[in-house]
């Protein structure tokens, strides 16, 4: 061999290896991880996170049970979701948590390197010396750069809590709303550097937003009265009108407090939870803390109504469970109608009966009741100053009303007493002489297929005294909720004025429209004689 090769292989051997390995954990981009869900259960379906939006994570399926995953190590975490019929699902979040393996080979290297600059100087073996040093370079430069952590290679699931199905000797419940009650300065969050750093308790600071956030019956209801249904609380058939004696919950969201770590989200919210009476009485009250699961975190979203959904099943799960003290035997037994109406007198108001009016002779017996917040109708019951209208109508009882008539005259009015099962409300004006509707005999039952009137003022004010004609389609319901159903046009604004006969005589009092996608001609009317039971009232 010649001195020539003699000195080329080394050379040769040192510029191979600075090629082929130089800063090669760099290129270390992904691991396998093997995952095998909780032991204890079978046909745990497991997800991978798959991108981020401002509804949540959209998760894809990767198998059952155990499978494995393909984790980007470039990624600073990722989250695996085990979910199994019966249980309330989990993310884990999965930090990179192992030192990168080829940061070694790069360490070697670095050291080959550097030797070899130190075998070369002393023969003043340039090709070498320059060998050395890029090897030395590209290796240490391979140091320095991510990924120096990769995944684990391992994950084992979590243990999944379990949803309790419904015993016989256990209440049908519904979920009756779902309130947002969030007082100012009660939604709040937490920064953390990283997950390390929420899990050992080391914020970097706490804010919140000043505003209140108030929402009565929010549409959170969804997510709870699905799992009342699929573990049999709540039957799937339950209907707008039905006859399924249930308990009813509501529940108000208090606290919210969201901890953001390194990319994460997770929420702690506190919640009130109570058996509902329609008629607001003080009932058993429990507030109960519950976290939702990890999510990815999407600056300037707000409120999360996935991560508020894990927290409320959660919370329902223990409510359901029994592990509360809610006195459900207790609740539900109390006669809370008498209760609120204890203090009442019957009212002995001169109402008028029968006749046969023009529907055109009625019009100035129909008013327009109004707040700042909007308006409604309302019917004229007797001459000295009687209105009746819905509750929902004037509900606010720290509003003004003030009531319209025919001739364009208005006079305030006073909320006297209201029934919010049955959504009446009476009024009564400072004045006399009024003319009022005359009821239709119960004697004289009206029938389906019967042409009806409504009358009211619709969506405007500009629009009062508006009649519209359809036909009596049903009865449902029955005591207090009966309802009468009719096909007539009823628009915003309706609510609380007359549905009449033929005759002119009073049916009932307008209170509601079917609202939906491809629904039409489905409204509702109280009928007048669950007046007197539900306003104390005793007409002659």
């Amino acid at each position: 061999m010649s001195q020539v090769q003699v000195r080329l292989t080394p050379i040769l051997l040192v510029l191979l290896l600075a090629a082929g390995g130089s800063g090669c954990s760099v290129l270390n981009f992904t691991t396998e991880m093997d995952v095998m869900a909780t032991s204890t259960l079978d046909s745990v379906r497991v997800y991978q996170d798959a991108g981020l939006t401002s509804d949540g994570v959209n998760w894809g399926e990767r198998g059952i049970d155990s499978v494995q995953l393909e984790l980007a190590n470039v990624e600073p975490y990722h989250l695996v979701r085990f979910e199994c019929d019966g249980h309330l699902p989990d993310v884990v979040p999965v930090l990179p948590s192992r030192r990168n393996p080829l940061k070694w080979v790069d360490a070697g290297l670095t050291v080959a390197g550097i030797a070899a600059i130190a075998v070369g100087i002393p023969g003043d073996q340039t090709g070498l010396i320059v060998g050395g040093f890029f090897t030395a370079f590209y290796n240490a430069l391979g140091l320095l750069f991510p990924p120096k952590k990769v995944y684990a290679k391992t994950l084992e699931g979590p243990a999944l809590r379990a949803i309790p199905t419904r015993r016989e000797d256990q209440p049908l419940v519904d979920m009756h709303t779902v309130d947002l009650a969030i007082d100012s300065g009660h939604y709040e969050w937490t920064y953390y550097e990283d997950y390390s750093a929420y899990l050992e308790g080391r914020d970097n600071y706490l804010s919140g937003d000043e505003d209140a956030i108030k929402l009565t019956d929010s549409n959170l209801d969804a997510a709870p009265r699905q799992l009342l249904i699929d573990h049999g609380f709540l039957p799937e058939s339950n209907t707008l009108f039905s006859d399924v004696e249930k308990g009813e919950l509501s529940c108000a969201i208090e606290h919210v407090m969201e901890h953001r770590a390194g990319g994460m989200l997770r929420y702690d919210v506190k919640t009130a939870w109570a058996i509902h009476n329609p008629y607001a009485m003080a009932t058993d009250t429990v507030r109960i803390t519950s976290s939702s699961t990890w999510s990815g975190f999407v600056i300037g979203e707000g409120l999360r109504r996935d991560l508020l959904n894990d927290c409320l099943l959660d919370a329902l799960v223990t409510v359901i469970d029994g592990e509360t003290g809610l006195n459900w035997e207790a609740e539900t037994s109390r006669d809370v109608e008498a209760e609120w109406k204890a203090d009442w007198d019957t009212l002995s108001l001169a109402a008028q009966f029968g006749g046969e009016r023009r529907i055109s002779e009625t019009l100035d017996a129909v008013v327009t009741v109004t707040s700042e917040g909007g308006h409604g109708s309302g019917c004229i019951l007797a001459s000295e100053g009687w209105i009746v209208t819905n509750h929902h109508v004037v509900d606010d009882t720290t509003a003004q009303y003030e009531v319209h008539f025919a001739d364009g005259t208005s006079l305030p009015a006073n909320i006297v007493r209201w029934d919010p099962v049955v959504d009446v409300a009476l009024l009564k004006v400072d004045t006399t002489g009024l003319s009022a509707l005359a009821l239709r005999p119960t004697n004289d039952p009206v029938d389906i297929g019967d042409a009806v009137y409504a009358v009211g003022t619709p969506y405007d004010q500009g629009l009062d005294a508006t009649v519209t004609r359809g036909i009596i389609s049903s009865r449902r319901g029955k005591g207090m909720e009966q309802r009468l159903q009719t096909d007539v046009s009823i628009s915003p604004g309706n609510s609380g004025g007359a549905l009449l006969d033929e005759q002119g005589r009073w049916l009932g009092v307008v209170n509601a429209k079917l609202v939906a996608m491809e629904v039409d001609g489905i409204g509702f009317a109280i009928p007048v004689e669950a007046l007197p039971r539900a306003l104390r009232l005793k007409l002659d």
